[in-house]
């Protein structure tokens, strides 16, 4: 096929229909500019996606004039978290004690497909579906457009990719992300939920002890969400073994009613998904032509469920600085200049968090008596009502709750 015909062809081509590269084509397409949006799959439904909404990633919905999607799509809302050392309850912390909402868990998949039915109703806005982009066209050393998989060639002054870690983008833009030195991985699935958690408000549950780690939430479906952390590489070894046997193991280090109730209903545990943990940054995002945003620039760890909501911070970010820009003729020297201003700005926060993110592996994945004893310390803390009784949480919660400052858009 031939290229856009110009009096059609977007400003903008974002590659990938996440949560970062959805937001980001509204709140283009919704001040004026034509976007074009790709995504290689026909719909949603991939074996993970992550479902935890941080304030910070509502307020990102919420300035973007997108609070409305999150009232309409499925979500549920935990009331607390319930800690514990390995099957022992240690600690409670209600929400509505520390002055704090919590987290969404929402149903990406379908907060996504109204985020694109909103963008469908915007004048210059284009979605291609099941369509992958294989290459990127180059002109002089600028990234001028992208050809995909179809023989369409589309054109833009302006690729921006939000295609994750296994970013297409990122790999033929040239800009390479270094191995992760993170040690552990997470294996995902899910359950019936019990009744008894029900009656407590939902709460998020964390088993912590004998270098172990489960969290298990009420997923938007109704169905128990859990996370065990494994060792990094030792899923093979986990399904030669077996995953009944897996499961045995690991039901006697969560709290008994979990443990008990998901053997009651082991028939009904969806196969376990592997998340292969990398928690890495390039040391820069963008190139003449091209920006990177989300896990395509800044693969996080899912300690701290930030992902999802750093990512939606990068796209209004990006929104305030590429608005402007192009609707003042966009220039390539102005984009480049917009771009780089956008990783200026979004690269500290990630920088922190990700900082953050990488402290608490190294005590609460490690079986020695040390790690032990500063856990249970920990928990003994949290078990106090410190934050319940001061309604204050620590500084590191604040800022996985709330991000590292205030972003909003400024259109």
């Amino acid at each position: 096929m031939s290229d856009s015909p110009s009096g059609n062809s977007p400003e903008v081509i974002i590659v990938g229909a996440g949560p970062a590269g959805a937001l980001l084509a509204h709140t283009l397409a919704d001040h004026d500019i034509r976007v074009t949006l790709i995504e290689r799959q026909n719909d949603f439904e991939r074996e993970f996606r992550g479902e935890v909404l941080m304030p910070s990633g509502v307020a990102a919905f919420e300035t973007a004039g997108l609070g409305n999607v999150l009232v309409e799509t499925p979500t549920t809302r935990p009331n607390a978290v319930e800690l514990h050392y390995r099957d022992r309850k240690a600690a409670r912390i209600d929400f509505e004690d520390i002055g704090d909402a919590g987290p969404l868990i929402i149903s990406q998949p379908e907060l996504l497909e109204a985020v694109i039915g909103r963008c469908a109703q915007k004048e210059g806005f284009r979605f291609l579906r099941g369509s992958a982009v294989n290459e990127l066209s180059i002109d002089s050393g600028r990234i001028t457009g992208v050809v995909t998989n179809d023989g369409e060639h589309i054109s833009a002054p302006l690729v921006v990719g939000t295609d994750g870690r296994g970013s297409i983008i990122r790999r033929r833009a040239g800009l390479h992300l270094e191995d992760s030195t993170e040690t552990f991985d997470v294996v995902w699935f899910k359950c019936p939920y019990p009744d008894s958690l029900v009656a407590r408000g939902s709460p998020v549950m964390v088993s912590v002890g004998g270098g172990h780690l489960y969290l298990g939430y009420r997923a938007a479906n109704g169905r128990m969400q859990m996370a065990s952390v494994i060792a990094k590489g030792s899923y093979r070894d986990i399904r030669e073994r077996g995953l009944d046997i897996w499961f045995d193991e690991i039901r006697h280090s969560i709290p008994a009613e979990l443990g008990d109730f998901a053997l009651a209903h082991r028939e009904q545990i969806t196969q376990p998904f592997v998340l292969n943990v990398v928690c890495h940054m390039l040391p820069r995002w963008t190139v003449p032509g091209a920006l990177l945003l989300g896990d395509a620039a800044h693969p996080m760890s899912p300690v701290g469920g930030q992902g999802i909501n750093i990512a939606l911070r990068d796209a209004i970010v990006a929104a305030n600085r590429l608005v402007p820009t192009l609707r003042a003729g966009g220039s390539e020297a102005a984009v480049d200049s917009a771009c780089s201003l956008i990783e200026k700005e979004r690269f500290g926060e990630v920088a922190k968090i990700q900082r953050l993110q990488r402290l608490p592996p190294r005590v609460l994945f490690r079986d020695r008596w040390w790690s032990n004893a500063a856990i249970r310390l920990l928990l003994l803390l949290a078990g106090s009502g410190f934050a319940q009784s001061t309604g204050r949480i620590p500084a590191v919660a604040q800022t996985m709750l709330y991000g590292d400052g205030e972003v909003k858009l400024e259109l």
